[in-house]
């Protein structure tokens, strides 16, 4: 998982559990305004689209290829 957990808020005494929809719109945008102020998330709608999909799992593949070509180099020297 990225980025810190949410832990779910806690209410003050005599507060109502029931939620609204309004109330639970502005937790939301308060933590994400937390998280983006502390560094865990980028300000702005979340990336979407083949592009960053693909990115990623070129950097994954990299990585694979790297940890696949360190194995065979210590197979050949060990």
């Amino acid at each position: 998982p990225r980025g810190p957990r949410l832990v779910p808020a806690r209410r003050a005494r005599g507060q109502s559990d029931g939620h609204t929809a309004d109330v639970v719109a502005r937790e939301i945008a308060a933590r994400r305004e937390t998280l983006e102020r502390a560094g865990h998330l980028r300000p702005g709608p979340p990336p979407t689209g083949v592009h960053v999909t693909t990115r990623w799992h070129a950097g994954m593949i990299v990585v694979v290829v790297v940890l696949g070509a360190l194995a065979v180099a210590g197979t050949v020297l060990g």
